[in-house]
């Protein structure tokens, strides 16, 4: 057979694809070559050249109006309980919840705001004394070491109340509730509210001298007296004290008539 009826035999058995046949090949180094044979068989033309790469898997993104204040609120407080508050931002929760940073605009202001609703709910877990409120004395010291305990245990609530004055819900009812207790132990309205920014402060502020002073707090190796000492004025124990003399001085001021 001559050449050229060679030729025409082959182009007849190309013809139904116009594109002509494709053929492909896979080399160790994850390349695929893709190359056109057309109707000349004798002529091969390289069409293009892909990289096989693995592809990314993509977080599917929640449906639109299927997102709550809730849900914004869970996750960001499931951040926070984790010890990750500080990195906490709109993006991120954002990209935890699959939705855009955009759609939790819709239910919280910015992250300041945000804060505020999670470490509202962290204290709605652990403010209320379980003393008999009879026993206003008690009361008031459980009070005071249940705010430190989590100020402690929640560097986000610490954030918190040292930022702003706290005005949630929550921060409210615990506010009203102690000065409704006090006012009940004999002291004036006045009174209540002078004794119960004594011990906010006071807590608030040994919870953020005790946190800032955590990586000195004193150990068995330690060998400057001076520096046990001062270690030793920012402990657990140490707050116990200075809200038992507070207390007595309060209590000692209502029985004096100064109230």
């Amino acid at each position: 057979m001559s050449r050229a009826a060679k030729l025409q035999r082959d182009q007849r058995a190309l013809r139904n694809d116009r594109r002509g046949a494709l053929a492909q090949f896979t080399f160790p180094t994850k390349v695929r070559v893709r190359v056109s044979l057309p109707l000349d068989p004798y002529a091969y033309v390289c069409e293009e050249v892909r990289l096989s790469m693995p592809r990314t898997k993509r977080r599917r993104r929640a449906a639109w109006g299927t997102l709550s204040r809730d849900q914004v609120i869970d996750a960001a407080e499931r951040r926070v309980r984790a010890g990750d508050y500080e990195s906490l931002s709109m993006r991120s929760l954002a990209a935890d919840l699959g939705v855009s940073p955009m759609s939790l605009y819709g239910h919280v202001r910015d992250k300041d705001d945000l804060l505020d609703q999670v470490v509202d709910r962290l204290l709605a877990s652990q403010w209320e004394p379980s003393r008999d409120r009879g026993n206003w004395l008690d009361w008031i010291r459980e009070l005071a070491e249940r705010l430190r305990d989590l100020l402690i245990a929640e560097p986000a609530a610490l954030h918190v109340f040292l930022t702003h004055p706290v005005v949630s819900p929550t921060a409210i009812v615990r506010m009203e509730t102690t000065l409704e207790v006090l006012r009940s132990a004999g002291f004036s309205a006045e009174g209540a509210e002078h004794v119960y920014a004594a011990l906010h402060t006071y807590t608030v502020g040994f919870a953020a001298l005790e946190a800032s002073r955590a990586q000195h707090a004193p150990t068995e190796g330690m060998t400057d007296s001076n520096r046990t000492r001062l270690a030793r004025f920012t402990t657990a124990a140490q707050f116990r004290r200075g809200l038992n003399y507070l207390l007595e001085g309060i209590n000692h001021a209502r029985t004096d008539g100064r109230r």
